[in-house]
Protein backbone atom coordinates (compact mmCIF):
# COMPACT_ATOMS: atom_id res chain seq x y z
CA UNK A 1 0.00 0.00 0.00
CA UNK A 2 1.48 3.34 -1.09
CA UNK A 3 0.99 5.98 1.72
CA UNK A 4 0.60 9.66 0.70
CA UNK A 5 3.67 12.23 1.57
CA UNK A 6 2.56 14.61 4.64
CA UNK A 7 0.67 12.10 6.37
CA UNK A 8 -0.07 10.86 9.83
CA UNK A 9 -1.84 7.11 9.78
CA UNK A 10 -2.86 5.15 12.10
CA UNK A 11 -3.90 1.32 12.03
CA UNK A 12 -5.00 -0.19 15.32
CA UNK A 13 -1.97 0.58 18.25
CA UNK A 14 -0.05 1.22 15.27
CA UNK A 15 1.08 5.24 14.00
CA UNK A 16 2.98 5.23 11.05
CA UNK A 17 4.45 8.89 9.85
CA UNK A 18 5.59 9.60 6.64
CA UNK A 19 7.03 13.06 4.63
CA UNK A 20 6.95 14.67 7.90
CA UNK A 21 9.70 16.89 9.91
CA UNK A 22 9.98 15.42 13.39
CA UNK A 23 8.61 18.98 14.45
CA UNK A 24 5.44 18.23 12.05
CA UNK A 25 5.27 14.93 13.24
CA UNK A 26 5.34 15.95 17.10
CA UNK A 27 2.49 18.75 16.22
CA UNK A 28 0.64 15.94 14.20
CA UNK A 29 0.80 13.57 17.20
CA UNK A 30 -0.24 16.37 19.51
CA UNK A 31 -3.03 16.80 17.66
CA UNK A 32 -4.11 13.30 16.98
CA UNK A 33 -3.94 12.85 21.27
CA UNK A 34 -6.10 15.70 21.68
CA UNK A 35 -8.51 14.39 19.33
CA UNK A 36 -8.72 10.95 20.58
CA UNK A 37 -8.83 12.53 24.58
CA UNK A 38 -12.46 14.64 23.72
CA UNK A 39 -15.19 13.41 25.88
CA UNK A 40 -18.16 11.82 23.17
CA UNK A 41 -21.45 10.76 23.77
CA UNK A 42 -22.24 6.77 22.47
CA UNK A 43 -25.98 5.79 22.20
CA UNK A 44 -27.90 2.45 20.96
CA UNK A 45 -31.05 1.36 20.63
CA UNK A 46 -31.39 -1.92 20.16
CA UNK A 47 -34.43 -1.85 18.41
CA UNK A 48 -35.85 -5.51 17.83
CA UNK A 49 -34.40 -6.75 21.29
CA UNK A 50 -36.27 -6.71 24.41
CA UNK A 51 -34.49 -5.50 26.85
CA UNK A 52 -33.66 -8.19 29.02
CA UNK A 53 -32.74 -10.31 26.08
CA UNK A 54 -30.50 -7.60 24.67
CA UNK A 55 -29.05 -7.31 28.39
CA UNK A 56 -27.96 -10.88 28.42
CA UNK A 57 -26.48 -10.79 24.80
CA UNK A 58 -24.88 -7.63 25.71
CA UNK A 59 -23.54 -9.59 28.73
CA UNK A 60 -22.13 -12.17 26.63
CA UNK A 61 -20.69 -9.76 24.43
CA UNK A 62 -18.62 -8.69 27.13
CA UNK A 63 -17.58 -12.23 27.63
CA UNK A 64 -16.33 -13.25 24.55
CA UNK A 65 -14.38 -9.86 24.82
CA UNK A 66 -12.69 -9.56 28.00
CA UNK A 67 -12.95 -13.68 29.22
CA UNK A 68 -14.92 -15.46 31.67
CA UNK A 69 -15.79 -12.95 34.07
CA UNK A 70 -18.67 -14.07 36.07
CA UNK A 71 -16.59 -15.53 38.79
CA UNK A 72 -14.93 -11.59 39.26
CA UNK A 73 -17.97 -9.16 38.65
CA UNK A 74 -17.87 -8.43 42.24
CA UNK A 75 -14.56 -8.74 42.87
CA UNK A 76 -12.02 -6.89 40.57
CA UNK A 77 -13.30 -7.01 36.81
CA UNK A 78 -14.75 -3.95 36.67
CA UNK A 79 -12.67 -1.27 37.77
CA UNK A 80 -15.99 0.78 39.40
CA UNK A 81 -18.31 -2.41 40.79
CA UNK A 82 -21.72 -1.80 38.79
CA UNK A 83 -25.12 -2.65 39.83
CA UNK A 84 -26.26 -6.40 39.19
CA UNK A 85 -30.01 -7.08 38.47
CA UNK A 86 -31.22 -10.55 38.82
CA UNK A 87 -32.72 -11.56 35.52
CA UNK A 88 -35.06 -15.11 35.23
CA UNK A 89 -33.71 -17.17 32.56
CA UNK A 90 -35.83 -20.09 33.47
CA UNK A 91 -38.68 -21.53 36.22
CA UNK A 92 -36.62 -20.68 39.14
CA UNK A 93 -33.18 -20.20 37.64
CA UNK A 94 -31.66 -16.55 37.86
CA UNK A 95 -28.47 -14.76 36.20
CA UNK A 96 -26.91 -11.51 37.22
CA UNK A 97 -26.48 -8.64 34.46
CA UNK A 98 -24.70 -5.26 34.51
CA UNK A 99 -27.47 -2.74 34.72
CA UNK A 100 -27.06 1.36 35.13
CA UNK A 101 -23.31 2.76 34.87
CA UNK A 102 -20.59 1.11 35.19
CA UNK A 103 -16.92 0.98 33.69
CA UNK A 104 -14.99 -1.61 31.39
CA UNK A 105 -11.02 -2.05 31.20
CA UNK A 106 -9.34 -0.53 28.44
CA UNK A 107 -12.29 1.79 28.35
CA UNK A 108 -12.14 5.47 29.39
CA UNK A 109 -15.22 6.95 30.55
CA UNK A 110 -18.51 5.04 31.65
CA UNK A 111 -21.73 2.89 29.83
CA UNK A 112 -24.96 2.74 30.64
CA UNK A 113 -27.30 -0.15 30.05
CA UNK A 114 -31.13 0.57 30.34
CA UNK A 115 -34.36 0.44 27.93
CA UNK A 116 -36.16 2.45 25.88
CA UNK A 117 -39.91 2.37 25.29
CA UNK A 118 -40.51 1.61 21.61
CA UNK A 119 -44.49 1.13 20.66
CA UNK A 120 -45.32 0.39 24.46
CA UNK A 121 -42.18 -2.93 24.13
CA UNK A 122 -38.95 -2.11 26.56
CA UNK A 123 -36.34 -2.72 24.61
CA UNK A 124 -32.68 -2.51 25.07
CA UNK A 125 -30.22 0.39 25.02
CA UNK A 126 -26.41 0.90 25.47
CA UNK A 127 -25.30 4.97 26.16
CA UNK A 128 -22.62 6.61 28.01
CA UNK A 129 -19.96 9.10 27.72
CA UNK A 130 -15.97 7.98 26.80
CA UNK A 131 -12.79 8.98 25.07
CA UNK A 132 -12.90 9.24 21.24
CA UNK A 133 -10.18 6.43 20.63
CA UNK A 134 -12.53 4.29 22.61
CA UNK A 135 -15.59 4.36 20.53
CA UNK A 136 -14.18 1.57 18.07
CA UNK A 137 -14.30 -0.64 21.35
CA UNK A 138 -17.77 0.60 22.15
CA UNK A 139 -18.80 -0.31 18.25
CA UNK A 140 -17.54 -3.41 18.11
CA UNK A 141 -18.93 -4.59 21.55
CA UNK A 142 -22.48 -3.33 20.15
CA UNK A 143 -22.18 -5.15 16.69
CA UNK A 144 -21.09 -8.54 18.84
CA UNK A 145 -24.08 -8.16 20.76
CA UNK A 146 -26.39 -7.94 17.85
CA UNK A 147 -24.52 -10.66 16.34
CA UNK A 148 -25.45 -13.11 19.80
CA UNK A 149 -28.78 -11.73 19.41
CA UNK A 150 -29.20 -13.89 16.18
CA UNK A 151 -28.24 -16.83 18.08
CA UNK A 152 -29.95 -16.68 21.47
CA UNK A 153 -32.80 -15.54 23.17
CA UNK A 154 -34.08 -16.36 26.41
CA UNK A 155 -37.64 -16.60 25.33
CA UNK A 156 -37.75 -18.23 22.13
CA UNK A 157 -38.64 -21.81 22.23
CA UNK A 158 -40.21 -21.42 25.91
CA UNK A 159 -43.23 -20.94 27.76
CA UNK A 160 -43.38 -17.53 28.64
CA UNK A 161 -46.31 -15.39 30.46
CA UNK A 162 -46.57 -12.17 29.48
CA UNK A 163 -47.25 -8.54 31.29
CA UNK A 164 -48.25 -5.11 30.46
CA UNK A 165 -48.31 -3.03 33.79
CA UNK A 166 -47.99 0.98 33.11
CA UNK A 167 -44.41 1.44 32.68
CA UNK A 168 -44.93 4.56 35.10
CA UNK A 169 -46.45 2.71 38.18
CA UNK A 170 -43.66 -0.71 38.38
CA UNK A 171 -41.06 -0.21 41.08
CA UNK A 172 -38.97 -2.43 38.78
CA UNK A 173 -38.56 -2.42 35.41
CA UNK A 174 -38.11 -6.38 35.83
CA UNK A 175 -41.75 -6.12 36.35
CA UNK A 176 -42.14 -5.57 32.54
CA UNK A 177 -40.50 -9.10 31.75
CA UNK A 178 -42.18 -12.22 30.67
CA UNK A 179 -42.31 -14.91 33.41
CA UNK A 180 -41.27 -18.80 32.57
CA UNK A 181 -44.48 -20.90 33.15
CA UNK A 182 -43.72 -24.06 35.22
CA UNK A 183 -44.93 -26.96 33.07
CA UNK A 184 -46.64 -30.23 34.80
CA UNK A 185 -46.55 -33.42 33.19
CA UNK A 186 -50.16 -34.23 33.84
CA UNK A 187 -52.53 -36.02 31.16
CA UNK A 188 -53.82 -34.12 28.41
CA UNK A 189 -57.33 -33.44 28.32
CA UNK A 190 -59.81 -36.00 26.76
CA UNK A 191 -62.00 -34.47 24.05
CA UNK A 192 -64.41 -36.56 21.55
CA UNK A 193 -62.63 -38.17 18.08
CA UNK A 194 -64.11 -35.27 16.22
CA UNK A 195 -62.79 -32.45 18.20
CA UNK A 196 -59.41 -33.79 18.25
CA UNK A 197 -59.30 -34.63 15.01
CA UNK A 198 -59.38 -30.29 14.49
CA UNK A 199 -56.86 -30.03 17.08
CA UNK A 200 -54.57 -32.43 15.48
CA UNK A 201 -54.99 -30.91 12.11
CA UNK A 202 -55.16 -27.54 12.93
CA UNK A 203 -52.48 -26.95 15.84
CA UNK A 204 -50.50 -29.94 17.04
CA UNK A 205 -49.09 -30.56 13.18
CA UNK A 206 -48.29 -27.06 12.59
CA UNK A 207 -46.36 -27.20 15.37
CA UNK A 208 -44.85 -31.20 14.95
CA UNK A 209 -44.18 -30.72 11.75
CA UNK A 210 -43.34 -27.05 10.97
CA UNK A 211 -40.73 -28.00 8.32
CA UNK A 212 -42.92 -29.52 6.16
CA UNK A 213 -45.52 -27.03 6.45
CA UNK A 214 -42.67 -24.45 5.23
CA UNK A 215 -41.63 -26.61 2.68
CA UNK A 216 -45.35 -27.01 1.19
CA UNK A 217 -45.10 -23.04 1.40
CA UNK A 218 -49.00 -23.39 3.61
CA UNK A 219 -49.66 -20.40 6.22
CA UNK A 220 -48.57 -21.00 9.54
CA UNK A 221 -50.44 -18.13 11.24
CA UNK A 222 -53.76 -18.67 11.78
CA UNK A 223 -56.97 -17.70 14.23
CA UNK A 224 -58.29 -20.12 16.10
CA UNK A 225 -61.34 -19.76 18.63
CA UNK A 226 -62.23 -22.62 21.47
CA UNK A 227 -65.39 -22.45 22.51
CA UNK A 228 -67.15 -24.26 25.09
CA UNK A 229 -68.73 -24.19 28.93
CA UNK A 230 -66.09 -24.26 32.08
CA UNK A 231 -64.09 -27.54 32.65
CA UNK A 232 -64.33 -28.58 29.04
CA UNK A 233 -60.65 -28.49 28.88
CA UNK A 234 -59.83 -25.42 27.36
CA UNK A 235 -57.32 -24.71 30.05
CA UNK A 236 -55.78 -28.47 29.96
CA UNK A 237 -55.22 -27.72 26.66
CA UNK A 238 -53.37 -24.36 27.00
CA UNK A 239 -50.77 -26.47 29.50
CA UNK A 240 -50.47 -29.63 26.60
CA UNK A 241 -49.85 -27.01 24.24
CA UNK A 242 -46.89 -25.18 26.13
CA UNK A 243 -45.08 -28.22 26.94
CA UNK A 244 -45.21 -29.40 23.03
CA UNK A 245 -44.28 -26.05 21.98
CA UNK A 246 -40.79 -25.99 24.20
CA UNK A 247 -40.36 -29.95 23.05
CA UNK A 248 -40.43 -28.31 18.99
CA UNK A 249 -38.88 -25.13 19.76
CA UNK A 250 -42.00 -22.85 19.41
CA UNK A 251 -42.72 -19.72 21.72
CA UNK A 252 -45.78 -20.52 23.86
CA UNK A 253 -46.66 -16.88 24.46
CA UNK A 254 -49.61 -16.77 27.30
CA UNK A 255 -51.61 -13.20 28.53
CA UNK A 256 -54.34 -13.15 31.42
CA UNK A 257 -55.69 -10.36 29.74
CA UNK A 258 -57.31 -10.83 26.66
CA UNK A 259 -57.40 -6.93 25.87
CA UNK A 260 -53.50 -7.34 25.77
CA UNK A 261 -53.73 -9.47 22.55
CA UNK A 262 -52.40 -6.98 19.89
CA UNK A 263 -49.37 -5.80 22.23
CA UNK A 264 -48.60 -9.76 22.97
CA UNK A 265 -48.54 -10.85 19.18
CA UNK A 266 -46.41 -7.03 18.65
CA UNK A 267 -44.40 -8.23 21.30
CA UNK A 268 -43.56 -11.82 20.04
CA UNK A 269 -43.59 -11.06 16.18
CA UNK A 270 -40.01 -10.82 14.64
CA UNK A 271 -38.56 -11.95 17.86
CA UNK A 272 -40.07 -15.41 19.02
CA UNK A 273 -41.26 -16.96 16.26
CA UNK A 274 -42.84 -19.67 15.55
CA UNK A 275 -45.40 -18.79 18.41
CA UNK A 276 -49.13 -19.32 19.88
CA UNK A 277 -50.15 -16.62 22.03
CA UNK A 278 -53.08 -17.70 23.66
CA UNK A 279 -55.59 -15.83 26.00
CA UNK A 280 -58.84 -17.06 27.76
CA UNK A 281 -62.59 -15.14 27.67
CA UNK A 282 -62.33 -13.74 24.36
CA UNK A 283 -66.20 -12.46 25.20
CA UNK A 284 -64.70 -10.08 27.88
CA UNK A 285 -63.74 -7.62 25.19
CA UNK A 286 -65.23 -8.55 21.62
CA UNK A 287 -69.01 -8.75 23.03
CA UNK A 288 -71.68 -6.71 22.32
CA UNK A 289 -71.12 -3.82 19.77
CA UNK A 290 -68.77 -3.31 17.40
CA UNK A 291 -65.90 -0.89 19.33
CA UNK A 292 -62.73 0.19 18.38
CA UNK A 293 -61.46 -3.10 21.18
CA UNK A 294 -63.05 -5.54 19.00
CA UNK A 295 -61.51 -4.42 15.50
CA UNK A 296 -58.38 -4.01 17.03
CA UNK A 297 -58.93 -7.98 18.00
CA UNK A 298 -60.00 -8.98 14.52
CA UNK A 299 -56.71 -7.46 12.84
CA UNK A 300 -54.73 -9.64 15.14
CA UNK A 301 -56.53 -12.74 14.52
CA UNK A 302 -57.79 -12.31 10.95
CA UNK A 303 -53.88 -11.91 10.76
CA UNK A 304 -53.51 -8.35 9.27
CA UNK A 305 -50.97 -7.61 11.67
CA UNK A 306 -49.25 -10.45 11.82
CA UNK A 307 -48.93 -11.70 8.10
CA UNK A 308 -45.74 -12.94 7.25
CA UNK A 309 -45.36 -14.06 10.55
CA UNK A 310 -45.37 -17.86 12.23
CA UNK A 311 -47.80 -16.76 14.77
CA UNK A 312 -51.04 -18.50 15.87
CA UNK A 313 -53.48 -16.36 17.59
CA UNK A 314 -55.65 -18.86 20.40
CA UNK A 315 -58.29 -17.62 22.14
CA UNK A 316 -61.00 -19.09 24.10
CA UNK A 317 -64.76 -17.91 24.91
CA UNK A 318 -67.19 -19.65 27.50
CA UNK A 319 -70.31 -18.38 25.63
CA UNK A 320 -69.67 -18.14 21.64
CA UNK A 321 -73.09 -16.28 21.45
CA UNK A 322 -72.21 -13.25 22.86
CA UNK A 323 -68.78 -12.83 20.58
CA UNK A 324 -69.64 -10.16 17.92
CA UNK A 325 -70.66 -11.83 14.91
CA UNK A 326 -67.21 -10.37 12.98
CA UNK A 327 -65.06 -12.51 15.03
CA UNK A 328 -66.76 -15.80 14.01
CA UNK A 329 -67.01 -15.30 10.11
Amino acid sequence: MTVAKGSVRRDGETITIDGLSVKQAVEALVRMEEQDNLVVNVSTTFRELFFTDGLLCFMEALKRTFGDYYAAVTSGFFPKPPTLMSIETGPGMTTQAVWGSFEVPGITGQLTTGMSLLDDIPVFMLHGKIKQRDKGMVDALVELTKQIAKEQSIYKGRAIELQFPDPDEVSSPLELAPRFMLLSEGDPPVFCAETQQVIDNYIYEDIEATALTKRNKLPIKKGILLEGPPGVGKTMLAHTLAAKCELHGWTFAYTRNVGDLSKAVNLVRGKWEPAIVFAEDLDRVVGGERTDTVNEVLNVVDGIDAKRSDIVVLVTTNDIDVIHKAMLR
